[in-house]
Formats: structure tokens, C-alpha cells, sequence
């Protein structure tokens, strides 16, 4: 896999902001307010920034704690957290390293101690109207019934809508205890209203505690820890004492996609309620640790016949409280495709991944993996497939799919006329094989082998003899091994292949340093593989002094490369040097040590009396 189930959250999200009209700016550390138009003029509240905003400006609001009445939305308007208070643009934002989309180094947080934050029920432009950067918190303080549908963000107007992104909505209604009212995290009634990168949790609501889905889309979220009531008496989505969707309730072409719903609580769809639309849309989601009296992880509502489609869910480790409670429950002819049962059981501790309810008609279970036999006896069950051990699944703690598992390219391609997704929950192309894989992942091919070569072995100065051995080799090579020196010294650098050495596969390489000249010898070994990074591997020597010359000598070749050329004995004496082609280039009496500046390279040197030494 390119990823675990988790991180696809923390991507740095590449946004395209446009500019604003006029920001205004909120500080609430600030001594008193403003004109609001830069950080060092800031206002002291959101609602003074908000009651002056017209469609088309930016409300930049710095890190600190909020609190707030209610804040009706205008269309148009765009309100972003997360600000340390200098910043002068937007994607200017510091992360929490390696953090997901909704962690900032500094927290905006606003609260409503009494009720929602942010609502509207009027038909806005989702696409500019955006919540983006801030903690969340409504109804912090009451207790008991809330007095009205209390969520901390509220956008009830059924055209239109409003996106939230990078945010955190949480603690709603935390000190009460929802019966008769809906409340919860987030309510979406807008056809275009968007919630994305966002974590939603410790929410409490009758439908919904965590998010109250109707018409809008939530994806690429988590959904955890959130609350209706466990004691509901009744699956449909409408009753009064019902308590629905603890994570999520679905409702009227509701849809909720890439998002991880993990330890919600309810009476009926722990993790999530699809309620009375045939076009509620759930997908490549992974639907863990709920729990519920029936439906731990998913409940649909007794009052559609058919309720939504959900397909490509990974459900898992849900738990039941009702003996014969099960993961999934079905109350009509409801559908589900290419989808992972395993491990949800009921108030015994048995395995019970579906249950009926009386008035259920046969549901479709169909191209999915589920743990136990009887599952397959309750529903149609075509293409859908048996496998006990979860490790022969997925990885049990990540939910990865394992390699080779049974349900690789046995998923359904065509669903009723539904259009699948071209990613997966963690964000990968979603056929990746011939068919769509079952389950939230689709398991990507392995990446091409890189070509890789080793060399083991130190390499030190070189004396001139001595030879020095590395061992190279190579991993998913496609080519041979090739190696050359390089460098003005070149030639006095000698590779030799030891016994054993093959191209294909490497082995040793003996390096000797010869040379008669005098000084410091640079080169260097360069190791190649068609693919493969190169190896380049320094070489150094120093050449043995050749220049000791008898009196009687008349000449002697040396090798000089910034060297100090001199005498002995320390009188004075006549030294010529010549090229090797036999020009004359030195000619001059010297006594004792006395540097001679010339280039790199070879020369003749005579002197008809003294012992002629080069030094490097």
C-alpha cells in the first residue's frame, strides 16, 4: 500500500485560496479593537469581524479560545483559524509536524456555551462560503434537554450550502443528554454543503451525534467518539425515542466516503444510520470499535424499503450489547457490495456480523468477505466469499488488506448504475488489478524493483605497491556491473578483478598505486549499473621521491606537484630543468632550499654536483 488507513489525513493540503475583497483580521489578545484591516489593528471578536464581512471577504482569526453567541453565516464569507498573528498568507499556516489536516501549531478555538456556533438557513454558495482552521464547540455548558437542535455547526437551508474543512468539531452538548432533539457535532441539510479533512468527536445528539448528514457529503474525515442515546427503542430515523447514527445518520442523498468512524456509541448504527433514501451513498469507509444494541457498526431505517447503497466499507470489531445484535442490520431489502464483515459480534461475544429484523425482506450482501458461514445464510450472498482468519484479511490493527488476500479484483464493477470511486480510502487509484478490490483499500501493485549497488570495503591513502581490496555488489540490477577511473591522475591507479569477479553479480576489486612521481595523486573510482545511483569512490597516493641523484649523475626525472625542489649540499649550484620535450624552462643558481614554483607534471632536472631532493 502507498499508505495506512490513517495517514491519507496527514497530507499537507495544497489549496487553491483566492484573494480576498477586504481581511479582516481578529486577534483576541489584543488590548482593545480596532479598524480590523492588519494584524497590528486586529479585532477582539469574531462577531465584530463577521458583522462587518460582505460576500467575498476573509476573516483571519489568530490562535486563542473564543467564546461566542451564535454566528449567522453569509454567503461568501470566509473564516480561517489556525494564525499565529504575523502571517501574510494564508497557506502561511504552521502545521503540527507530521500532524493531519486539522492540526495547527496554533489552535483557534470558538465556543458557544449555550448554543450552535456557526448557522444559517439560508441558501449559500458552499464553494465560498468556507470554515477553515478552527476548534469547534457548541453547548458546552448545558445541561439536560437542549432547549433546540443544538450542533456546532448548523447550515439547515436545503439548496446551497456551506464547505468546513481542516477543522475540528467536538464537545456538543457534552454535559447534556439528547432524547427528543436531533443536536450533534455538524448538521447538513444543503445539497452542496461539503465537510472534509476534518475530525469530529465527543459529540452528543439523538440522530447523529457525530454528524447529521442530509443531502450534504462528508469525506475524508474521522468520526470518533461521539454519542446518541443507547436506550432507543425504535429503528426509525424519525421516532421520538430513537437514538441513531452515533458517528453518523445519513438521510435524503446523504454521503459520507473515506472517513475512519471508530468508538461511537448508539442504539442502533453505532458507527452510522442510513435512514430513508434509497440514495444515501456510504463508501470507502472503515467502520471499527462502535458500539450499538443491534447494528453496531451500521443500522438502515425500518422505514425505507431499500435504504442507500453502501459498498467498499471495511467493518470490523463492532460490538453489539443485545445477544444476537450484529455489526450490520438490516431492516428492509437493504444492499450492500464489495464490503469486509469480520469480527463484529454481539452481547455474548459471538461472532453475528448481520441480523434481520422481522419485516426484512432478503437483503444483498453481495462480492464481500465475511468470517462466518451463518452470515451467508441470511442474505443473497452472490460472488461474496468465507475467510475465518483475519491475518489472511487485512493487517488486524491498520486494516491494510493483506497481499494475496481472497478479495483482490472480486469486488462488483457495476453497482445498479452507481458510478465507483477512482480512489480508495487512503486516496489510490481504486482499480488497480482487472476488478475493484472488496473492502475500504485496494491493494496497490508492488513498485518496480530500484536497482541498487553496495561497496564494503575502507579505502585510505594510498602507498605506492600496496593494493587495496572493495567488494561491490548489486540488488535488482538489470544490467552489468561497470566501473572506470577517472581523474588528471588516472594512470597511476590499477583495477584489477580478484578471482570470482563477475559482471553480473560484482565481487572484489583489488586498487594498486603506482608511480615514480613525486607529490599527491588524485583520481577517482566511479561504479556503474544501468538504474543504479553511481558509486564514486575518492582515490589517493603519494608518489615516492625519486629525485636522490649522485653527484655524478647527470640528470633525473621527477614528478612535481607543488613541491619544493632543493640542494645538497647547501652551497651554491647551478640547477636547470627541462620539459620532457627538452626545453630549457629553469636555469638559475640556487642555494640550499629554495621553492621552485612550476606546474604539475614531469621534468628533466640536472645539476652537475648535488644530490637533488624533491619535498612535497
Amino acid at each position: 500500500m502507498k499508505k495506512i488507513y490513517l495517514l491519507f489525513l496527514t497530507l499537507s493540503l495544497s489549496l487553491g485560496y483566492a484573494s480576498a475583497d477586504t481581511t479582516r483580521y481578529v486577534d483576541g489578545s489584543v488590548a482593545e479593537s480596532g479598524d480590523g484591516l492588519t494584524w497590528e489593528t486586529a479585532l477582539q471578536t469574531i462577531t465584530e469581524a463577521y458583522t462587518a464581512a460582505a460576500s467575498g471577504d476573509e476573516i483571519w482569526v489568530a490562535a486563542g479560545d473564543y467564546t461566542t453567541t451564535s454566528i449567522t453565516l453569509k454567503s461568501g464569507v470566509q473564516i480561517y483559524g489556525g494564525f499565529a498573528g504575523t502571517e501574510t498568507a494564508i497557506n502561511q499556516r504552521a502545521k503540527v509536524p507530521a500532524g493531519k489536516a486539522w492540526e495547527f501549531a496554533n489552535v483557534t478555538k470558538v465556543t458557544n456555551e449555550t448554543g450552535v456556533v456557526f448557522t444559517s438557513s439560508a441558501a449559500l454558495t458552499a464553494s465560498t462560503t468556507i470554515i477553515d482552521g478552527l476548534t469547534i464547540e457548541g453547548n458546552t455548558t448545558g445541561t439536560g434537554e437542549p432547549a433546540a437542535n443544538t450542533y456546532a455547526v448548523l447550515s439547515s437551508g436545503t439548496t446551497g450550502g456551506i464547505t468546513v474543512r481542516n477543522s475540528i468539531i467536538q464537545n456538543t452538548n457534552k454535559l447534556s443528554a439528547p432524547t427528543t432533539r436531533d443536536h450533534g457535532g455538524l448538521q447538513f441539510k444543503g445539497t452542496d454543503c461539503v465537510a472534509e479533512y476534518c475530525l469530529i468527536q465527543g459529540n452528543k445528539g439523538k440522530n447523529g451525534g457525530g454528524a447529521y448528514v442530509e443531502r450534504g457529503t462528508l469525506r475524508n474525515s474521522e468520526i470518533k467518539n461521539n454519542w446518541t442515546r443507547a436506550d432507543g427503542a425504535s429503528s426509525a430515523g424519525n421516532a421520538a425515542n430513537a437514538g441513531n447514527g452515533g458517528g453518523v445518520f445519513l438521510i435524503t442523498g446523504g454521503k459520507v466516503y473515506n472517513c475512519l468512524i471508530s468508538g461511537n456509541t448508539s442504539s442502533y448504527g453505532g458507527g452510522a444510520f442510513l435512514g430513508n433514501s434509497a440514495n444515501d451513498l456510504f463508501y470507502n469507509n472503515i467502520v471499527v470499535n462502535n458500539t450499538a444494541k443491534n447494528g453496531s457498526a451500521i443500522s438502515f431505517d425500518s422505514r425505507n424499503a431499500t435504504g442507500g447503497f453502501i459498498y467498499n466499507v471495511t467493518i470490523a470489531n463492532n460490538t453489539a450489547t443485545e445477544t444476537g445484535g450484529a455489526g450490520v442490520y438490516f431492516l428492509k431489502g437493504n444492499r450492500i457490495y464489495n464490503s469486509i464483515l469480520y469480527n463484529n459480534t454481539d452481547g455474548a461475544g459471538a461472532v453475528v456480523n448481520v441480523a434481520l429484523d422481522a419485516a426484512a425482506t432478503t437483503p444483498i450482501l453481495n462480492y464481500s468477505i465475511v468470517d462466518d458461514i451463518t452470515t451467508l445464510t441470511k442474505v443473497n450472498y452472490d460472488g461474496s466469499i468465507v475467510e475465518t482468519e483475519g491475518i489472511n484479511i487485512f493487517d488486524v490493527l491498520t486494516y491494510i488488506p493483506a497481499a494475496g488476500n481472497a478479495g483482490i479484483d472480486k469486488g462488483l464493477g457495476t453497482i445498479e448504475g452507481i458510478t465507483l470511486p477512482d480512489e480508495d480510502f487512503a486516496g489510490a487509484d481504486r482499480v488497480s488489478g482487472q476488478s475493484i478490490d472488496i473492502g475500504a483499500y485496494e491493494l496497490q501493485p508492488a513498485p518496480a524493483p530500484v536497482p541498487s549497488l553496495s561497496v564494503i570495503g575502507t579505502i585510505t591513502d594510498f602507498t605506492s605497491g600496496t593494493p587495496q581490496i572493495i567488494t561491490v555488489s548489486g540488488t535488482d540490477l538489470t544490467g552489468d556491473i561497470q566501473y572506470e577511473v577517472t581523474g588528471d591522475d588516472e594512470t597511476a591507479f590499477v583495477v584489477t578483478e580478484v578471482a570470482g569477479w563477475t559482471a553480473a553479480v560484482g565481487g572484489e576489486l583489488s586498487i594498486t598505486f603506482t608511480s615514480e612521481h613525486v607529490g599527491e595523486h588524485t583520481a577517482s573510482l566511479v561504479i556503474t549499473s544501468e538504474g543504479a545511483e553511481s558509486k564514486i569512490i575518492a582515490l589517493k597516493g603519494t608518489g615516492t621521491p625519486t629525485g636522490l641523484v649522485s653527484a655524478d649523475a647527470a640528470s633525473v626525472k621527477v614528478y612535481i606537484a607543488n613541491a619544493i625542489l632543493y640542494v645538497e649540499p647547501a652551497t651554491a649550484q647551478n640547477v636547470k630543468i627541462f620539459s620532457i620535450s627538452g626545453a630549457l624552462i629553469y636555469n638559475k643558481t640556487i642555494e640550499g632550499k629554495t621553492p621552485i614554483e612550476l606546474q604539475k607534471g614531469d621534468y628533466v632536472v640536472k645539476t652537475a654536483t648535488a644530490t637533488i631532493k624533491v619535498v612535497l
